[in-house]
């Protein structure tokens, strides 16, 4: 692979305006039920950053980094997920991408020990490179 790797961004709320308009719903009702609960203004923020958090990958860009030393997705400056190919286990394909994890077998520790790579454009190249490193990963020629 070239040093430059494969590299792409993608922003799922400008793809998906009307999920956009469910998730901004959901943000006002639990504002309101938080609210109702506990009428204090400063606790307002524990749901918004704990809804802000949970939604991000979905509310702001997300920029995917195939390269030599692994994969890698940064969604804003402070969410940073690296995996490298020595300790990547287990790689499957799916309707909305690719899953590339940590773990040999599927488990609910999934989504906390992967990254979920959503190509744009580029399927079939993102396809061929995990498809060659997890080859070599079994042959035993990884670096």
């Amino acid at each position: 692979m070239d040093p430059s790797g494969l590299t792409w961004t993608i922003h799922l709320a400008k793809e998906m305006p009307a999920k956009l308009c469910l998730v901004l719903f959901g943000y006002g009702a639990a504002m309101l039920a938080w609210w109702y609960f506990l009428p204090v203004p400063a606790a307002l923020i524990l749901p918004l950053v704990a809804l802000t958090s949970a939604m991000s990958e979905f509310l702001f860009p997300v920029t995917y980094i195939i390269d030599d030393s692994g994969i890698s997705q940064k969604c804003l400056p402070f969410f940073h997920r690296h995996i490298a190919w020595n300790d990547i286990r287990r790689a499957s394909a799916g309707r909305d991408g690719f899953f590339v994890t940590t773990l040999r077998i599927p488990s609910r520790l999934d989504q906390f020990r992967g990254i979920r790579i959503t190509p744009r454009g580029n399927d079939a190249a993102v396809r061929a490179v995990i498809t060659d490193r997890m080859n070599r990963m079994r042959e035993g020629l990884a670096t």
